[in-house]
């Protein structure tokens, strides 16, 4: 048979449906589920949680709001190596506290994708520092109220396939003591940590609920 009979062959077969098209698998569809204190939460339902002995939370990501600007902060604004910082910072922190959290839960951690294993991503969205440090602004000290706010992006998924499992976005603003606090560098990550701490034990104890749950 020659090439140009096949190709006509091929042309009606595919016409008529006779040769099926290759589609892609649908995505698992996530459904809303309610948290007690997270503002939006959603997962696959169905999902095999005790598949996952494992918890590799990957490195986070940081983004200011919209709303806040580092031309606003001292007498020429912060310089993007500030901003740099400030970011790399809290991505820090962010992965130290979630994993140490998990630790101390029980929880297996791991530094790397495989078979079993939960990839866990904290990302930081929404930023709003009231007053970065004073030392590194080049103006005298700054009072605030609170340290200000910032929102949680989770997600969870399977580390080798990508599967995205479940998502969570919460927002977190800054304790409120009802007098100006002096903002500084202790203070604004004192405020950080203490609202990582509590999104990260969170998700330690819905992770350890599903996992007991029966099939």
């Amino acid at each position: 048979m020659n090439v140009k009979l096949w190709f006509s062959i091929l042309v009606l077969a595919t016409a008529s449906g006779a040769v099926p098209a290759q589609t892609a698998a649908p995505a698992p569809v996530l459904e809303a589920v309610r948290i007690k204190g997270v503002d939006r939460a959603e997962r696959v339902p169905g999902t095999d949680w005790k598949a996952y002995d494992k918890v590799f939370v990957q490195p986070v990501d940081v983004a200011f709001s919209r709303g806040w600007s580092a031309r606003d902060y001292g007498t020429f604004g912060l310089s993007s190596s500030e901003v740099g910082r400030m970011r790399a910072s809290l991505a820090e922190l962010t992965q130290s506290v979630f994993k140490d959290v998990l630790r101390e839960g029980g929880f297996t951690l791991v530094d790397a994708p495989g078979e079993g294993v939960l990839a866990v991503k904290p990302d930081i969205v929404d930023l709003y520092v009231a007053a970065p440090d004073a030392a590194t602004t080049g103006r005298g000290r700054s009072y605030v109220m609170n340290a200000g706010e910032m929102r949680l992006a989770l997600e969870l998924s399977d580390s080798v396939t990508g599967t995205v499992l479940a998502r969570a976005s919460d927002r977190k603003r800054g304790r409120d003591s009802g007098q100006l606090e002096w903002a500084n560098s202790t203070y604004n990550r004192a405020e950080a940590e203490r609202a990582l701490r509590g999104w990260a034990v969170q998700l330690r104890n819905v992770l350890t609920e599903v996992r007991q749950a029966p099939r």
